[in-house]
């Protein structure tokens, strides 16, 4: 199990890092609004997480859910396909419906 040794708020990045989330790039200059570093196994890692997974990641832990390195852009991800998936469903319907 992993504890945290740090936590830092609305940290302007100083340079590119890779998001924990979604291995998206946060690019220099972006404010980062939590960066937490870690100890696991005496192993340190510091969690950065873009916009996007800072959202995905509060719903995670709203439901209860755990997520791990990479998990946030996957879930994403399926989200979108998801969301596709059933608005092709919509348009097959109502293409059905009128007959074309």
């Amino acid at each position: 199990m992993s504890e945290c040794v740090s936590h830092r708020t609305n940290v302007k990045a100083r340079k590119d890092h890779k998001c924990f989330g979604c291995y998206g790039i946060i690019v220099k200059g972006t404010v980062v609004a939590n960066v937490t570093t870690c100890v696991e196994d005496g192993d340190i890692y510091t969690v950065r997480l873009c916009d996007e997974c800072e959202v995905t990641a509060l719903e995670f832990q709203k439901r209860g859910d755990e997520w791990y390195e990479g998990d946030l852009g996957e879930d994403r991800k399926e989200q979108k396909e998801k969301e596709q998936r059933q608005a092709d469903h919509v348009v097959d319907l109502y293409i059905e419906r009128k007959g074309w």
